[in-house]
């Protein structure tokens, strides 16, 4: 386990690795970098990296049979999808962000101070969208919302026209969530894939997109639901490991700030909208326990002891 101490270690007192290295729960995301002096702060680019990163370590712990190992990788994955879909992915309302970044659909790094349009590595627009994607693996379902898509299709649209067929292959691959047949004819124009990607990958995601898209933007209930599908989806061993080594090599390293414990919590939630009579004296029993147990100090055991 030293691979998911190095990256999600839920303990203070591991004597090997910090506690949860990159995650920052005040803002929900993680942070790629932060061991150096930045004047903007630390930053992120690749949200898809951290998402597959948390992913992994739930597929662990569901294959190895820890349940608690399994948790820590959902709360983790969770919370970084809402970060990435409040951040990155820009609705067609512009969300938080002004025009000029609301145009784009899409930033491409967030700092603690400051947004990037471009990547690290150039400013074409096939690699902000392909940085935030990459690898496309069964969570992505969760993560490449169609709300967001339909939106930022003539962003990405026209930058897969000049794009290599590397960077194009991950546009195909998310414009199938909004136009599967469309995607199913550009993708036989491919000649060349990323190395993170493969024409079997990319084919199996193309013929499994639904015809007739799902509701988007889970939330409540419905992201609950989605999220436990997709992690039954791709409980594997060798899907475990293939991730978090994907998020080990492609992850910086960072520090973590305070949570927000202050709110119900996601689960809460859909728990109080199942309990259909709120008086009811065993519902209200239960709704305590919940809230006790929300509340009540975690026991931050270091992973080699779970």
């Amino acid at each position: 386990l030293h691979l998911v101490r190095d990256i999600a270690n839920p303990s203070n007192s591991d004597p090997l690795y910090p506690s949860l290295r990159h995650k920052d729960w005040f803002v929900g995301h993680s942070w790629a970098s932060g061991l150096f002096e930045a004047a903007s702060g630390r930053n992120q680019e690749s949200t898809s990296e951290a998402v597959n990163a948390y992913y992994a370590v739930y597929l662990l712990g569901e294959a190895l049979g820890r349940s608690r190992l399994r948790d820590l990788g959902r709360v983790l994955l969770a919370t970084e999808l809402r970060a990435a879909w409040s951040y990155w992915q820009i609705g067609a309302k512009g969300a938080l962000y002004p025009p000029p970044f609301a145009s784009r659909a899409l930033v491409a790094v967030v700092w603690s101070t400051k947004l990037d349009a471009n990547t690290w590595f150039g400013a074409n627009v096939e690699y902000a969208f392909g940085i935030q994607m990459m690898p496309v693996t069964p969570i992505s379902e969760l993560l490449l919302r169609r709300s967001w898509l339909v939106g930022a299709r003539h962003v990405y649209q026209s930058a897969a026209r000049s794009a290599t067929d590397e960077w194009r292959g991950f546009l195909v691959m998310a414009d199938a969530v909004v136009e599967p047949a469309a995607a199913w004819a550009e993708a036989s124009r491919l000649k060349k894939y990323d190395n993170g990607n493969s024409r079997s990958n990319l084919l199996y995601w193309l013929a499994t997109r639904p015809a007739v898209p799902t509701e988007s933007a889970p939330s409540g209930a419905r992201l609950v639901k989605a999220l436990a599908a997709v992690l039954a989806a791709g409980a594997a061993v060798g899907a475990g490991w293939a991730l978090l080594t994907w998020g080990l090599c492609s992850f910086g390293c960072n520090s973590a700030r305070a949570s927000k414990l202050a709110a119900p919590s996601q689960s809460e939630q859909v728990f109080e909208a199942r309990e259909k009579d709120p008086l009811n004296e065993q519902a209200t029993r239960a709704k305590s326990k919940r809230v006790a147990a929300r509340t009540a100090p975690l026991p931050l055991a270091p992973l080699h002891e779970l």
